[in-house]
Formats: C-alpha cells, sequence, structure tokens
C-alpha cells in the first residue's frame, strides 16, 4: 500500500531543554490525539497514531542526537500521512511547532506541568 507524506515538519531541542523525547511524545498524545488510536516502538522512539476523524496517520519522531555537557539535542519529526483533511491535519503540527518557545512549549507548561 503507498502512502502520501502530506506534511512533513522537524525540529531540534537542545541546551536547557532538559525533558525527555518520550515526554514530549507521550504529552502529545495525551492532550492533542485523544481521538486516536495510538501505538508505540520504543526501538525508534516513534508514535503512529491513527486519527479516525480526519482519516490520518500522524507519526512522532524522536531520535536524541547527542549529548553535550549534560544537554540533549533531540530532534522530532511530525508526519502527517494519508490524511483527507489535510489542512487541518497540518495545522495541528504547525500549532505544535510554534509552541516551541524558551524551556519548554507553551501547552506542555500549561497542561502537562
Amino acid at each position: 500500500m503507498n502512502v502520501s507524506r502530506d506534511d512533513e515538519k522537524s525540529f531540534r531541542l537542545s541546551g536547557p531543554q532538559l525533558f525527555s523525547a518520550i515526554d514530549i511524545i507521550g504529552c502529545f498524545s495525551l492532550w492533542h490525539l485523544q481521538d486516536s488510536v495510538c501505538s508505540i516502538f520504543t526501538t525508534n522512539m516513534a508514535w503512529n497514531c491513527y486519527r479516525p476523524i480526519t482519516g490520518s496517520v500522524i507519526e512522532i519522531k524522536a531520535e536524541a542526537l547527542g549529548f553535550v555537557k549534560n544537554f540533549a539535542t533531540v530532534e522530532i519529526t511530525i508526519s502527517v500521512i494519508g490524511s483527507k483533511r489535510r489542512k487541518a491535519a497540518t495545522a495541528l503540527a504547525t500549532a505544535y511547532l510554534r509552541g516551541f518557545d524558551g524551556d519548554k512549549p507553551a501547552f506542555f507548561n500549561e497542561t502537562c506541568g
């Protein structure tokens, strides 16, 4: 089966952002993908979440790129695969990326402590 990647966003966290990649993924899934059926793959730290409402799969991957003086650099990639409502799904990923400012993403401070 062929799937198309409608959108892909990626960014890196480094310096004082000391919360783990798995916490980011878990928090995102808990608060933003509650209508999804998710499965976790710990080997590559990826969530694949099927969203029945949009008919899309949102794939979130986290990869630790390295540590410098106890500070981790983590690359997060959000992909929207086979979305029937590409605009809505892309907006979700974009809003998540824009939430990062300072030590933690804005929604993380508000909802995840």
